[in-house]
């Protein structure tokens, strides 16, 4: 009788686990279901691979001979290969300001016609959000509930699906950036990830600093060859008067486009709804508060640096994939350089991770006000009025900006929680250290045996 219950017992848990197994094939086919709507709408909104447009474009002119800093080049470019102007000529539909190590890393993409490298390039961006569902899902030690919701939070939040939708680098320079970070362990894999992500180094630039104050040699060592790769690559291939010549073209790209008037600034409020950087949410309360921004990120910066100081002899940062001060640093990172909100799944996976890997230490108190602040991430606020500044103040600086609200929210929540929480946190009991307890308990009664009988 004892072992019919035993097989029924095992048939059932073999019977859920298939369950949950392919509930979870499921979930990660969701991705795919999205790149397919995006591509099915390609040929009749513009808008769809837009920023894909630009990367494959520069990519193309690259191999072709021409300066991918051009903007006629690049327009000429897209003329060839069958696609519309989005904007007259002379004036940059997107501003090309990514270092030239971008077009070696698509030109396997660039060798084929545009509609097929969307294709590709939409697949690609969707198997990198589907590994992120199934490393959210498989968190089996948190309530189903708490899984669903991460997951729910990050498909459906208007950063991943607007960074998704224009086909934008972000997608999978965040990939990168939080395969990094869970494979430090492994320096050499881990590197590699952070040599590709470097592309877009304006999200990678804190991790490389971090990195070096943790005197991870051999992951920098790594990281360092492959973007030394893609950057003698680039520059000796580019169709300048010198082969480091790009680098005064991509910056001066980059100034004219952020300089007063350019499409960047954070006074166009017709645009910065979709902008990250504080002095864009600063602009958009009262313009006098712009110059407020620098003081506001240096005292968060040194928030955070001395509250993680203060907890690094209590807690091993090592032993978790991703950690808060990882979480804080992009954060600050995004709110102090130009990034706009397709940027923020950066900062969202990662905080994700943390709050599954976290759930049973974090205090409720805290684990709530986490799992609002991401929530708060997803809702897409700058779509309200259609991201025009025809609306009222409170719509203007508080509702079409909540991306950034909710950014300067979770990053100051972190720094709160470093310092108010580090003695509640590491006092908490762990499986790990509960075990350690009793093997030196054994050990100690073991010796104690030992001496009464001798």
């Amino acid at each position: 009788m004892q072992t019919a219950i035993n097989i029924d017992s095992l048939a059932t848990r073999s019977t859920e686990r298939t369950k949950q197994r392919m509930f979870g094939y499921v979930l990660c086919a969701l991705p795919f279901v999205f790149a397919l709507q995006f591509i099915s709408q390609a040929q009749r909104d513009y808008t769809v691979g837009m920023d894909f447009r630009l990367t494959y474009s520069a990519a193309a002119a690259w191999l072709q001979g021409l300066d991918p800093y051009d903007d006629a080049a690049i327009k000429d470019v897209w003329s060839r290969a069958g696609m519309a102007h989005a904007t007259p000529p002379g004036k940059p539909q997107t501003p090309n300001v990514y270092p030239i190590t971008v077009a070696p890393l698509l030109a396997p993409l660039a060798w084929l016609s545009f509609p097929t490298a969307l294709v590709v390039w939409m697949l690609i961006n969707a198997g990198c959000v589907a590994v992120w569902v199934w490393q959210l899902y498989h968190h089996e030690k948190v309530p189903p509930l708490f899984r669903i919701a991460a997951i729910v939070i990050l498909l459906f939040g208007f950063p991943l699906q607007y960074g998704f939708r224009f086909g934008n680098l972000a997608v999978v320079t965040s990939f990168l950036i939080t395969t990094t970070l869970c494979q430090r362990h492994r320096p050499l894999v881990a590197g590699a990830c952070m040599g590709l992500a470097l592309v877009k180094h304006s999200l990678c630039a804190p991790l490389v600093l971090l990195f070096l104050f943790e005197k991870r040699w051999k992951l920098l060592f790594s990281a360092g060859g492959v973007y030394a790769g893609l950057l003698i690559t680039g520059s000796l291939c580019y169709a300048g008067p010198t082969p480091w010549a790009w680098i005064a073209a991509m910056m001066d790209t980059g100034m004219e486009s952020l300089a007063v008037g350019g499409i960047n600034h954070h006074a166009r409020l017709d645009g910065s709804a979709l902008h990250l950087t504080l002095a864009a949410l600063l602009y958009r309360v009262h313009p006098a508060l712009v110059h407020l921004d620098k003081l506001i990120l240096i005292v968060l910066a040194l928030a955070i640096l001395r509250g993680y100081w203060r907890r690094a002899t209590t807690m091993n940062h090592d032993l978790r994939p991703v950690t808060p001060l990882h979480i804080a640093l992009l954060g600050l990172n995004l709110m102090a350089y130009y990034h706009r909100l397709y940027d923020f799944v950066v900062v969202m996976m990662p905080l994700l991770m943390w709050l599954l890997i976290e759930h049973e230490r974090l205090a409720p108190r805290w684990r709530n006000a986490f799992w609002l602040i991401a929530v708060l991430m997803m809702l897409p606020g700058a779509t309200v009025g259609g991201g025009m500044p025809n609306v009222s103040w409170p719509v203007l600086a508080f509702v079409q900006p909540l991306g950034t609200w909710s950014l300067l929210l979770g990053v100051g929540s972190l720094a709160a929680w470093a310092w108010l929480a580090s003695r509640e946190y590491s006092d908490r009991p762990t499986v790990a250290s509960i075990e350690s307890t009793r093997n030196h308990r054994t050990a100690a009664f073991g010796q104690a045996t030992a001496r009464a009988d001798g």
